[in-house]
């Protein structure tokens, strides 16, 4: 290559690694501005107080008074509990379900009729069940199920009535 080739070539080299690190700041910067002007959802955890007409979708059955969402910690451990989610409510969500108490003395119980459920970790204690009353998939990260906790699946009508669709991405730990 002539020298002035060269030249040119090495002035452009410099050039394009100068406009690439300009770029690579410019992203970072756009980045760094992105994430502090957006506000992100906080997880939460949401707790069951009852007190109301036993629907999930109700904010006045749950402490913050909101309906759980896909990044929420839910707890159902209210004595006595039994929640419904009725077959036209929105599909529910969660991050982690816990339904009753480790001892086992909260007996709860869970319904589900709408179209979908969608969770990353739920664990079923002792006294506490979940009754699926839909032909739709539960779709769950982990599934923890303790000796004395029940799933069923109640009669819905449908051509396959009592058939659970049940899918465990990871585990599903059923103790004895």
């Amino acid at each position: 290559m002539p020298p002035s080739a060269r030249g040119r070539f090495l002035s452009s080299f410099i050039g394009l690694a100068a406009l690439s690190s300009f770029f690579s700041r410019a992203r970072a910067s756009i980045l760094l501005i992105s994430s502090l002007a957006l506000p992100s959802a906080a997880q939460q955890t949401i707790n069951w107080t009852g007190g109301c007409n036993n629907n999930w979708n109700n904010t006045a059955c749950w402490t913050p008074a909101q309906v759980p969402t896909a990044i929420d910690t839910v707890t159902i451990n209210l004595n006595g509990a039994n929640v419904w989610v009725s077959a036209s409510s929105p599909s529910i969500t969660f991050a982690s379900m816990t339904l009753g108490s480790e001892t086992g003395l909260n007996a709860v119980s869970l319904t589900i009729a709408t179209t979908a459920v969608t969770g990353g970790w739920l664990k079923i204690n002792k006294s506490a069940g979940l009754t699926s009353n839909t032909t739709s998939q539960h779709r769950l990260g982990n599934l923890v199920m303790l000796s004395g906790s029940s799933i069923t699946h109640a009669e819905n009508g449908a051509a396959l009535a009592y058939a659970l669709n049940l899918s465990v991405l990871n585990d599903f730990d059923l103790q004895a």
